[in-house]
């Protein structure tokens, strides 16, 4: 190819450039995208596909929620929010906008009121279709087996008594729950 055949080719790609850059520029100043912006992720969404990432913590929030104790619900969002910003930046960017503390971290922000975060991301985690076990007691099934500790091998069709209940997204085991096998026997109650 000649020099000057090139110099041509070298001009006709730079003004096509200069062209495509013009199309996006004035599309820009019309609000025109060339795609669609993504809609950003609900929260609970993330938290259902990514519920084994707090395991350790859903019973630990419904207590201090329900025991209106601020300084463990103040623990509790700092285990979550140190867990949450070593994820992935799926789980890290829906953590932020329901704790609407962008890049700091819960434990230096200081006027953040504990309980609405607290309400906020528990509404979230039911919303991930993420449940307790609100059972006290309860016949031992297979799937029983699967959701609890026990004290001793369980035996199926035996009573058990709850200690700590288990938490659930679906048919996954969120959160193990701790259950004793009653000395009683299910016929005598």
């Amino acid at each position: 190819m000649s020099r000057s055949a090139l110099k041509r080719l070298i001009a006709v790609i730079a003004g096509a450039a200069s062209a495509v850059a013009a199309i996006v520029l004035v599309k820009r100043r019309r609000g025109e995208s060339q795609a669609p912006a993504e809609a950003p992720e609900k929260p609970a969404e993330v938290l259902a596909e990514h519920y084994h990432l707090f395991e350790g913590l859903y019973e630990p929030l419904y207590l201090a929620l329900s025991n209106d104790r601020d300084d463990q619900l103040r623990e509790v969002l700092n285990e979550w929010d140190i867990r949450a910003r070593h994820a992935d930046n799926r789980v890290n960017r829906a953590w932020q906008e329901l704790a609407r503390t962008g890049s700091v971290p819960l434990s230096e922000v200081t006027d953040q009121p504990v309980r609405e975060l607290g309400t906020r991301l528990a509404a979230a985690v039911a919303d991930a279709g993420i449940t307790r076990d609100d059972r006290t007691s309860f016949l031992i099934g297979e799937d029983d087996k699967r959701r609890y500790r026990f004290d001793q091998e369980p035996q199926t069709g035996s009573m058990a008594e709850v200690e700590i209940p288990c938490w659930t997204a679906g048919q996954q085991v969120a959160e193990r729950g701790i259950a004793h096998q009653s000395t009683t026997s299910a016929t005598s109650s």
